[in-house]
């Protein structure tokens, strides 16, 4: 008859020990690792995921012989913060510092805590309880402007045409998109799961808006263009607060330009 293998406890200090090892391996596939450390690839996983954890209760047990892990003044919303970020995360959704701390007074309203305010220390304090880091763009690439052309025409060329203008007279335009059922391209993770994150596609609904204002700081009324020449949110709505365009795809034309231009000197 075989003799049952007794269970050996791994403390969290020796599984500290073993993540802080991992981390100074090559970049390797998880089999690999679990190989080169001795160790079940499942358990090596499970240290990886559960990291957060284990720095935290090696922390407690080093510090000053606490009872309990040290927690924020409102630990229900603490905790209810956390499960909503890793449902987001667990569905492809990255979140940044201001949806955080939006969600948690949000949570806080629902638990009957009136007076909580995600302040910039809060969210401090809970990221590094929980094990968060700033990561950064996780997908996406700007394409660099001309900016050696740029800065050539506007050192010869913009002092001559202003000189004889006063601010009220001087005015700059300029158009940006606005994608605005994008999230955030920027994302916290959890420190055990930084190797892991990949991006998400970013959703590409977009309207275009025109800016324009002059040196004095009067602002000009904003012109929004879009690809409805009617959309439905604007049934039976009289007042608009700028002005709206359509487009096959929601971009400046030359027409669009021009009727702008030539209604915008009128009322000059």
């Amino acid at each position: 008859m075989s003799l049952k293998r007794a269970r050996t406890d791994v403390t969290a200090s020796e599984k500290l020990e073993l993540l802080e090892q991992f981390k100074k391996l090559p970049k390797m596939s998880e089999r690999k690792a679990a190989e080169a450390l001795k160790v079940k690839r499942g358990f090596l996983r499970l240290a990886i995921q559960n990291e957060a954890k284990i720095r935290a209760e090696v922390a407690e047990q080093r510090g000053n012989n606490r009872k309990r892990h040290r927690t924020g003044k409102n630990e229900d919303v603490e905790d209810g913060l956390y499960d909503w970020y890793k449902f987001a995360k667990l569905r492809g959704v990255t979140v940044n510092g201001p949806i955080l701390r939006q969600k948690s007074e949000q949570l806080a309203q629902q638990m009957g805590y009136d007076d909580f305010s995600a302040t910039e220390g809060w969210f401090h304090r809970w990221k590094v309880r929980y094990g968060l880091e700033w990561l950064g763009k996780v997908q996406g690439e700007s394409k660099e402007a001309d900016g050696k052309a740029a800065n050539a025409w506007t050192e010869n060329n913009v002092a001559e045409l202003i000189e004889k203008y006063g601010p009220d007279n001087i005015y700059n335009a300029n158009e940006t998109g606005f994608y605005f059922r994008a999230l955030p391209d920027s994302t916290y993770v959890e420190k055990s799961k930084k190797r892991f994150e990949r991006g998400v596609k970013v959703a590409k609904d977009r309207v275009t808006v025109l800016v324009c204002n002059n040196m004095a700081g009067s602002k000009s009324r904003l012109l929004v263009i879009g690809k409805s020449k009617q959309p439905r949110c604007f049934k039976n709505v009289k007042t608009f607060p700028t002005e709206y365009r359509s487009s096959q795809n929601a971009w400046m034309t030359s027409q669009i330009w021009t009727n702008w231009l030539q209604n915008w000197d009128l009322q000059l």
